[in-house]
């Protein structure tokens, strides 16, 4: 019997009976102890609202409320059961008082680590330090082996938009969590990737994206300001940053942990080919038809901005503008761009043969304790702004293959893809497809993760068909 559902019977939480249970340990709230009891099929609440308890007991409800609260109102005693969950409570042998030091987080690591290796271990003064140590390498590991299950359980499924979106959510998070523990096992799996997203174009299902994208649910960038416009928020912030990839994300979202918000995480296609010009082109605009405009940049973008939300008062930022309330005041709808992501993925140098982006997710992570992201997310935050967080295209770790295309051939040239005349695409062998939206003309890839660059050459960089660099996060933080 594991721990968790060693709990579960220690509280009874099988029998429907009306409790409330106070947890003073934190681990009934941890997401592993919610999955958990929610595989069980068990009905659990989460509150701190005695006026929600009280009219489930009003209405007879057979409810077990779980909460933070140590002491409930005497006037919902004589409907529930009163039940405190504390350390001394937790499946561990030896001198639990120990645990009151460590956070919820901490404490599920020792219980995950213990009723793996040993239910038996004794807990104590001497062996705690060891014991965490332990647990904590032991959990990492754990998040890996989880993450690689899902991964492979999702490559053998069909193809279609939900199930590519689900792999490369979990491939950009393995291959964050990858270089936090300094395992490039997820390496073996490139080829596996790739076949996917091959697969996935081939068969003409990039195409149907365009079609199953909508304003309630965006699968594309060119549908994120349509899903903002649609929650008519008062206040709107829109961040935007460029070259943000998954696991990037992921580099973000730890940055901001101390600012303890939650999120909604999704995410959407970019356009091809995966640059600038015309991914964030067509986020600003809110639509495809972005591959003809002469000049896109932040000009552009900015007056597109003020056009779809022609009934607000709008400002386009960048990331070395001041945000502070003067400068807010009498807009409600604001952009930031930040580039920091794609001016480092450019800018980091990497010695022959290196096959990750460690070098570049350590110059991000020191970018951004010295960044004011932070303080500008908590500055909109406090004057009553929603938030969402988008970005235009991601990255890979890419070789240069030596080649170049032939100047006449190439209407617009990024390593990573170059856009030819379609009477053009005789004249070349290397690979071929079709552009969505996009008549008489063709994207020309270079093989694999390679790049029109010099032979060997190691950078990051985009414009290709990855999963890295064409399924970005589209994110809303929740209050």
């Amino acid at each position: 019997m594991g721990w968790k559902q060693r709990i579960i019977t220690v509280l009874n939480l099988i029998d429907k009976s009306p409790k409330i249970i106070s947890d003073v340990t934190g681990v009934l709230f941890s997401q592993e102890f919610k999955n958990y009891v929610s595989k069980e099929k068990i009905q659990v609440v989460y509150s701190e609202a005695s006026s929600k308890m009280l009219a489930a007991a009003n209405g007879n409800q057979l409810i077990i409320f779980i909460t933070s609260k140590k002491t409930v109102p005497q006037f919902l005693k004589s409907y529930f059961e009163h039940k405190t969950f504390e350390h001394s409570q937790l499946p561990i042998n030896g001198d639990v008082s120990i645990l009151k030091s460590y956070d919820a987080k901490t404490i599920v690591a020792i219980c995950n680590y213990i009723f793996a290796n040993n239910a038996h271990i004794v807990l104590s003064k001497l062996n705690s330090s060891a014991l965490l140590e332990k647990a904590i390498i032991f959990n990492k590991l754990k998040v890996l082996k989880n993450i690689k299950i899902a991964l492979n359980k999702l490559l053998i499924e069909e193809k279609n938009i939900e199930n590519v979106i689900n792999i490369a959510e979990n491939w950009g998070t393995l291959i964050y969590e990858s270089y936090k523990q300094n395992d490039d096992s997820f390496l073996e799996n490139i080829s596996k990737i790739d076949e996917t997203i091959k697969e996935f174009i081939d068969n003409k299902t990039f195409e149907q994206i365009a079609f199953a994208s909508t304003a309630s649910k965006p699968l594309s960038i060119d549908k994120i300001i349509h899903h903002i416009k649609s929650k008519k928020e008062n206040k709107v912030a829109l961040l935007c940053f460029d070259c943000m990839g998954i696991a990037e994300w992921n580099v973000l979202k730890e940055y901001l942990i101390d600012l303890n918000i939650s999120y909604k995480e999704q995410y959407v296609f970019t356009l091809l080919p995966s640059v600038t010009s015309i991914c964030r082109t067509a986020i600003f605009h809110g639509s495809t038809d972005v591959y003809d405009i002469k000049y896109p940049g932040r000009k552009d973008e900015a007056k597109a901005f003020a056009s779809f939300f022609k009934d607000k008062q709008t400002k386009y930022f960048v990331e070395d503008d001041i945000i502070n309330e003067d400068t807010l005041l009498g807009y409600d709808t604001v952009s930031v761009l930040y580039n920091f992501f794609d001016d480092l993925c450019h800018s980091s140098l990497f010695p022959a043969n290196e096959n990750t982006k460690a070098i570049y997710f350590n110059n991000c992570k020191q970018y951004l304790e010295k960044s004011n992201v932070k303080q500008t997310i908590k500055t909109l935050l406090d004057n009553n702004f929603s938030i969402h967080f988008c970005s235009d295209h991601g990255s890979v770790i890419a070789k240069g293959n030596g080649e170049r295309l032939q100047k006449y051939l190439i209407d617009d040239f990024a390593k990573r893809a170059v856009i030819i005349p379609e009477e053009a695409s005789g004249l070349t062998q290397l690979e071929k497809i079709d552009i969505p939206f996009v008549k008489h003309k063709k994207l020309v890839l270079p093989e694999g993760r390679t790049m029109f660059t010099q032979k060997d050459k190691i950078e990051i960089n985009h414009g290709g068909i990855s999963l890295e660099e064409i399924v970005v996060p589209f994110i809303t933080v929740i209050k």
